[in-house]
């Protein structure tokens, strides 16, 4: 369905008439959002994107790069709370600024090619594709180290689950910015 919307500016005596279009789209739920994110991203991101549905930011900001930490294969041998802590506090900090400067690029650039989206919404839809490469990361150290002879093959299907998740990001910055995905490549 679609929604028509009347905008009527006054500005320096001038009277200025727009007519926005937008969809309209229904209300996701959180089982929802996890589900249609792997088959319908467009649906989801554009959910996300007009609701600033943060429900689960700090999750996906803070849960990723801990279990990086903790499954990467330096700290195995240092398992100790102290070697530990600060590896963890260094992560989940830079993740939360990375994240964020990363954001606010993405929609400084996308702004040059007419996106809509601010930067709290490139945030939630960047934070909500990369789900499908944290799981990656999650199962990956957990198969490698009982399959070692599957390393390959796991390593191929990483590879795939990674593009996966860039062509997700891409299609979900799109749908936030109200353009197409050759733009959010771009931007």
């Amino acid at each position: 369905m679609i929604i028509l919307e009347l905008n009527i500016n006054l500005q320096n005596g001038k009277r200025t008439i727009r007519w926005n279009q937008r969809d309209d789209f229904e209300q996701l739920s959180d089982g929802d959002i996890f589900k249609l994110l792997w088959s319908q991203p467009k649906k989801v991101a554009r959910f996300l994107a007009a609701e600033k549905y943060d429900k689960y930011v700090p999750f996906l900001l803070t849960v990723p790069p801990l279990l990086a930490v903790f499954t990467s294969q330096y700290f195995r041998p240092f398992f100790s709370f102290s070697n530990l802590l600060i590896p963890c506090v260094a992560t989940v900090l830079s993740s939360w600024i990375f994240s964020y400067l990363y954001a606010i690029l993405v929609r400084w650039v996308g702004s040059f090619f007419g996106g809509e989206a601010n930067y709290y919404a490139i945030l939630i839809v960047i934070l909500y594709a990369g789900i499908p490469s944290t799981l990656k990361n999650i199962f990956e150290p957990i198969y490698m180290y009982n399959m070692p002879e599957l390393v390959f093959v796991f390593k191929i299907v990483g590879l795939g689950i990674s593009i996966y998740t860039l062509v997700l990001t891409v299609a979900m910055v799109a749908e936030a910015h109200k353009f197409n995905n050759g733009l959010a490549f771009v931007s």
